[in-house]
């Protein structure tokens, strides 16, 4: 019983130094199994930055061993093989039309070689600035046509923008034979250059005349390119879930033609922002950066990734990309600086943090409370065998852990208290007063000291209480 009781104080000795933690819900837990608690907003807040503080507690017995694990998962990669075909016909159609028959020649290709669906194709051109609509029809003997995919548009507004999609996406299919037909082959274009007529009657000019030049031109196609998505498993990536920023404030500032972005944050293990606006039609350059300490005391901000955010809303073309990524920083203030130009400022809506998804791996057992700590300046990675063990068991088992959540953040009721002779020496007020009797009990003992030498030299005796 006093064994008991003396390891109880112990372990509550051990975790007297974690200021916060969260009770761990173990009722999924109904044998003893892998199980896995994600690390939250609260823990990311208050934990160290290199997460060394972090602690997993059965109860409010010992510690228990832990790996602590980024989540990844296998990517899967696609890369687009081109698929032999040749043309087989070409014909004008009514409507300012134009109908390529195409048929696949698969016997070309090697005999280890997997056949693959088409599922792309790109209508390589040399001209530049245009629009058109196009469709694919499929037939497995020439006769019988069913359409594939329609309504398609390729485009080119090098004239406004470098913007350009040349690729036609289709549902993967399988046929022998397709039509491409594209609309709209033959369009009329107004020249840069102007004729001019003047009228002169005497010497003297009577009219003016500007006349345009119109230009037709015919939609020359190189060659129609047939692709099939091959799939194979890529790189082993990070998963990357969306955190909620906890403010943001934007400032345009005019002088120095950009907008900053104020962002804060609860220290979660950032890569990226992603913006919300209501803006169209712009491409603009962002910085970002962390406001971190340099020398223990002064904070200042450090570049910590840069950028392109555009969308681009243009009769059939929509695309987006408002998201500007950076190695995995946590920090608590970011900004991010929008490179305006002379243009207006953005209108921007609303800011969301993207990052890392880190998690405790442990051992559970039905039945047993568990607790995770963390906040402690001082600590130290703790050093287990489990991460061979549990990363073993996990591979050899095949099996997700079972997830379980972290209840509501608390105080830890053992923060600070004083137990046991280490809890004396490590609280710094019964170290001060322990310091200051030892001072004065040496002090007393050296004026002591210093009071008998002065009387044996005043009297040349030797004092009463030492031996003569």
């Amino acid at each position: 019983m006093a064994l008991a009781a003396w390891c109880a104080g112990a372990a509550e000795a051990e975790f007297r130094a974690w200021h916060f933690l969260k009770p761990v819900d173990t009722a999924r837990v109904s044998r003893e199994d892998l199980a896995a608690v994600k690390l939250d907003p609260e823990v990311y807040l208050h934990s160290r930055a290199d997460l060394a503080d972090i602690r997993l507690r059965q109860g409010d017995g010992p510690e228990l061993p832990f790996v602590l694990e980024k989540q990844q998962r296998q990517r899967t990669r696609f890369t687009d093989e081109v698929i032999p075909t040749e043309v087989a016909g070409l014909k004008e159609l009514e409507g300012n039309r134009i109908e390529i028959t195409v048929r696949v020649t698969r016997q070309t290709l090697s005999a280890t070689a997997i056949p693959l669906p088409v599922s792309a194709i790109r209508v390589e051109t040399p001209l530049r600035d245009y629009e058109k609509q196009v469709a694919v029809f499929g037939s497995r003997d020439g006769v019988h046509w069913a359409p594939v995919v329609q309504g398609q548009t390729i485009f080119d507004y090098s004239r406004y923008m470098d913007v350009r999609g040349n690729r036609v996406e289709m549902p993967d299919t399988d046929l022998p034979m397709y039509r491409v037909v594209l609309d709209n082959v033959t369009d009329l274009q107004s020249s840069v250059f102007v004729e001019l007529t003047r009228q002169v009657r005497g010497g003297e000019p009577v009219s003016d005349e500007a006349r345009g030049v119109i230009s037709r031109r015919d939609f020359r196609i190189d060659r129609l390119v047939f692709l099939g998505r091959r799939t194979s498993e890529g790189e082993v990536t990070d998963i990357e879930a969306d955190y909620p920023v906890s403010g943001f404030k934007v400032q345009a500032n005019a002088a120095k033609k950009w907008t900053e972005v104020a962002v804060t944050t609860a220290r979660e293990p950032l890569c990226g922002f992603t913006l919300a606006t209501t803006s169209r039609n712009f491409s603009r350059a962002v910085r970002v950066q962390a406001l971190r300490p340099t020398d223990g005391v002064v904070e200042t901000w450090a570049d910590v990734g840069a950028g392109t955010i555009e969308v681009l809303a243009f009769r059939s073309v929509n695309r987006s990309e408002l998201t500007v990524r950076f190695p995995e920083t946590r920090a608590r203030e970011y900004r991010l600086l929008i490179q305006d130009g002379d243009s207006p400022p953005l209108d921007l809506t609303g800011v969301t943090g993207l990052g890392n998804v880190y998690r405790v791996l442990f051992l559970a057992s039905p039945g047993t409370a568990c607790g995770l700590y963390f906040g402690n300046d001082r600590a130290q990675a703790p050093v287990y065998d489990a991460a061979q063990v549990l990363g073993r068991l996990q591979r050899q088992s095949g099996i997700d852990p079972v997830e379980l959540a972290a209840g509501p953040m608390q105080e830890n009721p053992g923060y600070g208290r004083i137990t046991g002779l280490s809890g004396l020496l490590e609280n710094r007020l019964t170290l001060g007063v322990a310091m200051a009797l030892v001072l004065g009990v040496l002090a007393w003992a050296i004026l002591r000291a210093v009071k008998r030498i002065e009387t044996m030299d005043d009297t040349g005796a030797t004092p009463p209480d030492q031996p003569s």
